[in-house]
């Protein structure tokens, strides 16, 4: 009986590590899929980077954008999103292509008029 029970937990760890194993493949896979979308999008655009860590941002920027049009456009909305030359993006180099200048008047503190030299 001991045996059968033995054998049992280690079917069922089997089972458990094949379905993690297809999940990561799956995973593997899509992200596969996501680098070559990147890839061709900046083939489409023209875009180059001139580091890895700047390929890297940039390409989570595109992810980012990228879940978002297709989450929007899973609503089956009147209009359809896509990407286009501001896909990697920040919301910031977006904002200030548009012309927007941040308030920085709350980030600058009144400078004393007088100061205490004696320490």
């Amino acid at each position: 009986m001991y045996h059968l029970c033995k054998v049992g937990i280690l079917s069922k760890l089997c089972e458990h590590a094949k379905e993690f194993k297809d999940k990561i493949k799956a995973k593997h896979e899509e992200y596969g899929e996501q680098v070559t979308e990147f890839n061709e999008h900046m083939a489409n655009f023209g875009l180059s980077f001139g580091t890895v860590e700047e390929y890297n941002f940039r390409k989570a920027q595109y992810l980012k954008n990228d879940k978002i049009i297709k989450e929007v456009n899973a609503e089956n909305l009147s209009y359809q999103l896509g990407h286009n030359q501001f896909s990697t993006w920040t919301d910031d180099e977006y904002q200030r292509l548009l012309g927007y200048k941040p308030d920085n008047s709350e980030m600058v503190e009144e400078v004393p008029t007088n100061y205490d030299l004696n320490l």
